[in-house]
């Protein structure tokens, strides 16, 4: 059939690939640094790649072509979308190349941290579509399944992380903001029974031992957050640091009005 389609001169392309991204049914593609029309029935004949080409180099012509195909181009979309997305894993198989001690050992770390930081559910739904992609290119290896291990106990360790920071920082930040008797000794109590409490309530309960947990507790904070104030408090009681409490009153009075805050 006789119907508009774009027609790119390649003498007069510079390969610089506007057109191919202004494309949505993804008809042009980058071919030894020159702009290509794939597929015929790929262009709608309408154009919109047109005013991106710095160059000129793309016009609508009349001629013979192929119908445009819309379920074509769908598919073709998503055949590109499935080889981006396969891209990404068959690379960090390469890298890899069988070192899984030393992969098992950065996701644990890594997924510790990230899944504290952006929150473990989401974390784990993205990453495990990597990671059994990787588990699969080991053919079998044993050493492959310890991916899994590692960012199942990173992410549980990331997900903790909250409580733990909680344990230790909620009970000195609120004795320092509101006690005026708090001392350093109680705040220094109080952080590190927090933490302390906070980690030995994690190694021992479900989410590191399972089914073996000593502790049916999934949450430290319940625990360690009441410990830490606890201690806290025992620990300024027990001081004999009596200061405290007139540097408080100059802290809260300069943290009010700005007076002597040039010292």
């Amino acid at each position: 059939m006789i119907r508009k389609i774009i027609q790119i001169d390649e003498e007069k392309c510079d390969g610089c690939g506007l057109c191919a991204s202004a494309c949505s049914e993804g008809a042009i593609r980058m071919v030894g640094g020159k702009a290509r029309l794939v597929s015929d029935t790929y262009c709608d004949g309408l154009g919109a790649c047109i005013g991106e080409c710095p160059q000129g180099a793309i016009t609508i012509v009349e001629r013979e072509a192929a119908e445009f195909d819309e379920a074509a181009v769908e598919r073709h979309l998503a055949a590109a979308e499935e080889g981006e997305r396969g891209a990404v894993p068959a690379a960090a198989a390469e890298a890899l190349d069988g070192r899984y001690l030393l992969a098992s050992t950065g996701l644990l770390f890594g997924s510790a941290v990230l899944s504290a930081v952006v929150d473990n559910i989401p974390y784990v739904a993205t990453v495990s579509p990597l990671v059994g992609d990787l588990v699969g290119s080991g053919a079998g290896n044993p050493q492959a399944a310890s991916l899994w291990w590692s960012l199942a106990l990173g992410a549980d360790l990331g997900g903790n992380a909250t409580a733990v920071g909680a344990s230790a920082n909620l009970p000195a930040l609120l004795f320092t903001m509101y006690s005026r008797r708090a001392t350093g000794k109680g705040v220094m109590w109080g952080m590190i029974c927090g933490l302390v409490v906070a980690i030995s309530i994690i190694l021992v309960s479900p989410v590191v031992m399972g089914q073996n947990a000593l502790l049916p507790i999934s949450s430290p904070g319940i625990i360690s957050i009441p410990l830490g104030f606890f201690f806290g408090w025992l620990g300024t009681v027990t001081s004999t640091d009596r200061a405290s409490e007139e540097r408080y009153v100059e802290l809260d009075v300069r943290a009010m009005t700005g007076a002597g805050a040039e010292k």
